[in-house]
């Protein structure tokens, strides 16, 4: 999620989804279970309706990066879709679990567990990783689904839930000071940079 590197994101997972499905369609592999992001999704149609699967976006404008390299992802799915490939897609909230704890979403649990006592107003959803794999692992045994999209999502937390949940798992205090997304994401970025 860095902004120095979007570039580089959104041409690593269109040229990596581009050699895949290009793979998949050589082979003739039976399905393609392919890992998205809600990022992609749209808003629903209605105030106050949950997004779904049919959730469509109209503009990837104002997206970032990774938002940005996972539709044009799921396009070139899509296009393998259209070429013959069974596929079925995935849309994952934000991914949680073990790993690599200096990128991604784990940067997240890694902030949290350190201290990192500032939060942003708003809810998002989280999702396990084991959960994920379990989903995909079972898609793949059912190609019935192919053609469709699955949102995963565990749970909807507001910022302030979710750092507390981590402090307590890490031993540490509650969160208790709220800030703009810009301070924390900042915040965060200058500890990064500095360890």
């Amino acid at each position: 999620f860095d902004p120095e590197r979007a570039d580089d994101i959104v041409s690593s997972n269109t040229e990596i989804t581009t050699h895949i499905v290009n793979s998949c369609l050589e082979c003739g592999v039976g399905l393609l279970v392919h890992c998205s992001s809600i990022a992609t999704l749209g808003e629903p149609r209605h105030e106050g309706e949950p997004v779904t699967e049919s959730c469509t976006l109209d503009s990837p404008v104002g997206k970032s990066a990774y938002a940005i390299s996972k539709i044009y992802a799921e396009n070139i799915v899509r296009r393998g879709i259209a070429q013959g490939l069974k596929a079925v897609i995935v849309n994952p909230a934000i991914v949680i679990g073990e790993g690599n704890w200096t990128s991604g979403s784990s940067l997240l649990i890694a902030f949290g567990a350190r201290g990192g006592f500032f939060y942003t107003r708003g809810v998002k959803s989280y999702v396990d990783v084991r959960d994920v794999a379990r989903a995909m692992v079972l898609l793949a045994q059912r190609p019935e689904t192919a053609g469709s999209r699955f949102i995963l999502s565990a749970d909807s937390l507001s910022f302030r839930d979710f750092f507390g949940i981590v402090a307590r798992a890490a031993a540490l205090r509650r969160v208790s000071r709220s800030g703009n997304r810009r301070f924390a994401w900042r915040r965060s970025w200058t500890r990064e940079s500095a360890a």
